[in-house]
């Protein structure tokens, strides 16, 4: 028997259960134990004593690590006591939990963080003359593999692992031998796996031997930005003064991803300048509204 752990995670009871598909992405250790718990009853009516997961979202990669038990501290107290016991049953000090365990067993709002689930979001590049497609996670760990097993024998990767840089002749010998039926490695699908439009195949490589450290998302956003603004702030024509105000509001929405409004004068890092007023008067009240625009259409995007 097996069930799909979608929506099912408490209040499902199937003692018959043998085998778990797990398809909800969620980032709750207690949602997930709830979920891996629905085959964890035995059943001596089939002799069940173990159960298997199938794990199609990835959280098993998560959360089933043997150093890792929500319950750890109810375990604990509950050494020796017999789950599904009956309170009747228990001594006094057994039925009394510790005011640190208590806290465990308030109800969570649905809405919490830490219910929230995670969206999965599946990518692939093809890869072959047939075109397969490949998970970018897989195509990623495949790739660093290989990497890293030539590197004990491919003299082009030995020289970017000591530090050199390839030439043109070299780089493209290498990437001839990276995209061969052996491998189907290029820089096109290297992109789209690591998120990186404008990384090279040096880069990737030195990436899989750890020698490199790819940039996030974010920071790519942000480079984004900063190439956006200084290009806008030229345009403008701003005086050095106004520049400098304009860099702290870019400053501003980089850490805390909040597009700018006018209020944003009134916060204790524009008062070292004088707050609202002098703002007003260093741009005029029409022309900062105007560039407040601006940045929040064009560069704030």
């Amino acid at each position: 028997m097996a069930v799909s752990v979608g929506m099912l995670d408490c209040g499902f009871d199937a003692p018959k259960v043998e085998n778990i598909l797990m398809i909800r992405p969620t980032k709750s250790p207690i949602l997930y134990q709830q979920m891996r718990g629905r085959g964890s009853r035995l059943s001596p009516v089939i002799n069940k004593v173990s159960f298997r997961t199938y794990d199609f979202v990835g959280v098993t990669r998560d959360f089933n690590d043997e150093s890792f038990n929500p319950y750890s501290e109810i375990l604990e107290h509950r050494k020796g006591i017999p789950w599904g016991t009956e309170p009747e049953e228990l001594t006094k000090e057994e039925r009394e939990i510790p005011e640190n365990i208590k806290k465990i067993f308030v109800q969570v709002p649905e809405e919490a963080p830490e219910n929230i689930d995670m969206i999965v979001k599946r990518e692939h590049v093809e890869v072959g003359l047939k075109g397969e497609k490949v998970d970018v996670a897989d195509y990623q760990s495949q790739w660093e593999t290989e990497v890293q097993k030539l590197s004990k024998i491919d003299p082009l990767i030995q020289k970017i692992k000591s530090g050199k840089e390839l030439d043109d002749e070299e780089i493209q010998k290498l990437a001839e031998k990276l995209n061969s039926p052996e491998f189907y490695f290029n820089e096109v699908n290297l992109r789209t796996a690591y998120h990186y439009p404008e990384g090279i195949l040096s880069e990737f490589v030195k990436a899989a031997l750890k020698l490199y450290k790819l940039p996030t998302e974010e920071q790519l956003q942000e480079k984004k930005i900063d190439n956006l603004f200084e290009a806008w702030l030229v345009e403008g024509n701003f005086s050095s003064q106004q520049a400098k105000i304009l860099r702290m509001i870019k400053s501003q929405y980089l850490a805390n991803k909040e597009k700018p409004d006018i209020s944003i004068f009134n916060q204790p890092l524009f008062s070292q300048f004088g707050g609202l007023p002098a703002i007003l008067k260093l741009f005029g009240e029409k022309e900062i509204q105007t560039t407040l625009k601006e940045l929040n259409s064009k560069i704030f995007v």
